[in-house]
């Protein structure tokens, strides 16, 4: 408990106090440095590998025993280079497509120490110096000036391969983006990598074909610093945030390089201090939080990291990427432009497409109602035409504007219920007027058969039509 408490190892081990923090762009940077202050210019006179002497196929991923051995002994370290969180040699020997270089991936907890002169630095675990080979070394080569360099990898999440030819122009180094150290791009060219992208910032940095080498506690650092929520719709910064962003990563990951990796070195008013362990705590008086992003624990303070307007910034940007980007610029501005006539189109038709709902539907409720109106005023029609008919002379009927109109509410009926769903009930509701029509007929018998009278049943169902004045009803 008190090797753990203070972030000591005791001789012989290798103690990992926080698995999640894995090697970045300053630790790798440490490594490179390490081996190029004492290997860099020696030959390599001895390979050997666990320390009971077996090859670990795991790490040395796609490559054999002997081919290992066959690269490397005999040969001089030329120069030590790194690009994100890779790392190579460049040996001696004819430059040829052939030619075989070790690439280095630290994984989670892959190091380097060099007997007598030290090892890399880091905040979850620390490397045994204490003992030679030290403990769970994966690698051992010994140089002709008598130095003698290991790689440990406890978790064994690390990969050593042979790149055959250019290593920079084959996976992963050539799928890799800018180095922060290495090659930080201008401001247009930074906000081109940002402008258009509707993931959280975070997400976008932590992204190593846009920012090689950044991982989870420098992308935090990082938005600490410049003031941005990570959770921000990356698309959504203006040009001064994105100026902040940068400034910040550029400061960031210089600092932690020139103190080599060790957080004890790093300034105290860090947000690195406080964000380890999800363990609630201050910076600066304000107090942190955890939130997850892009499927990384994430700190951040509520107080200085605020989000802002997350719809993209109108034209700045853009005319920012127009400006570093060339034809990808221009490729841009043609998908603004696209998007802003779909825009209007949406607009203009959008009226018309809340209105169509509405005059769908009416119509057949209307329609069903003057449908059922139109047919009482047929039949009252109807009925008072047959009433006319019995008390005047023969030859008025002919003459009565009674006649006239009752036909032309029924031509005019149909018309109005082409649109209605009740036209489909219409024929039926002519047959049954047509029966009811020809049953009144017949029950309304001459005045001198007086026996048929007697039949009050169907004369009471056409009662309550002659039981109203039949002028009254043709007026209205």
């Amino acid at each position: 408990h008190i090797w753990k408490s203070h972030n000591f190892a005791p001789p012989g081990s290798c103690l990992v106090t926080d698995s999640r923090a894995m090697p970045e762009l300053p630790e790798v940077e440490s490594a490179r440095r390490l081996c190029e202050a004492h290997c860099v210019g020696a030959t390599v006179v001895g390979v050997n590998f666990n320390q009971d002497g077996t090859f670990d196929e795991k790490i040395f991923a796609g490559t054999t025993q002997k081919e290992f051995l066959e690269a490397l002994v005999g040969r001089d370290l030329l120069e030590a280079k790194r690009l994100g969180k890779h790392m190579w040699w460049e040996m001696s020997g004819p430059s040829s497509p052939s030619s075989l270089s070790p690439l280095f991936h630290l994984g989670m907890t892959g190091a380097m120490s060099v007997e007598g002169k030290g090892a890399m630095q880091y905040k979850a675990f620390v490397v045994d110096t204490e003992s030679w080979p030290p403990r769970f070394a994966k690698l051992v080569i010994t140089f002709s000036n008598g130095i003698a360099l290991a790689y440990t990898d406890p978790r064994r999440f690390g990969r050593i391969r042979l790149v055959a030819g250019d290593v920079t122009a084959s996976p992963p180094i050539s799928e890799l983006g800018f180095d922060p150290l290495l090659a930080m791009p201008s401001e247009a060219a930074f906000a081109a990598h940002f402008t258009r992208r509707a993931a959280p910032i975070k997400a976008v940095l932590l992204n190593q074909k846009i920012a090689a080498g950044v991982g989870n506690w420098i992308a935090d650092e990082v938005l600490y610093h410049a003031a941005i929520h990570p959770e921000q719709p990356a698309g959504s910064l203006t040009s001064a945030q994105l100026c902040r962003v940068r400034g910040a990563l550029s400061m960031v990951v210089e600092t932690a390089c020139a103190a080599g990796a060790d957080h004890a070195l790093f300034p105290p008013e860090w947000l690195f201090h406080h964000r380890w362990g999800k363990v609630a705590g201050k910076v600066a008086g304000k107090a942190i939080s955890f939130i997850t992003v892009g499927g990384r624990t994430t700190a951040f303070v509520p107080l200085v990291q605020k989000k802002t307007n997350v719809s993209p910034p109108a034209g700045e940007v853009a005319a920012a990427v127009k400006k570093a980007g060339g034809a990808s610029g221009a490729r841009a501005e043609v998908r603004s432009r696209g998007a802003s006539r779909g825009r209007k189109r949406a607009a203009n038709v959008a009226p018309e497409e809340t209105v169509e709902p509405e005059t769908a539907e009416a119509p057949a409720s209307v329609t069903a109602t003057g449908e059922a109106r139109k047919r009482k005023v047929v039949k009252k029609a109807l009925s008072a035409k047959q009433v006319a008919a019995k008390k005047s002379p023969p030859g008025a009927a002919k003459k009565a504007p009674a006649a006239k109109t009752a036909p032309t509410a029924v031509k005019k009926a149909p018309l109005a219920t082409k649109k209605a769903p009740a036209v489909k009930r219409a024929p039926a509701a002519k047959k049954e007027l047509a029966a009811k029509t020809a049953l009144s007929a017949k029950l309304a018998p001459p005045a001198e058969k007086a026996p048929l009278a007697k039949r009050a049943p169907p004369a009471k169902r056409a009662s309550p039509a002659e039981r109203a004045p039949p002028a009254k009803r043709a007026r209205k």
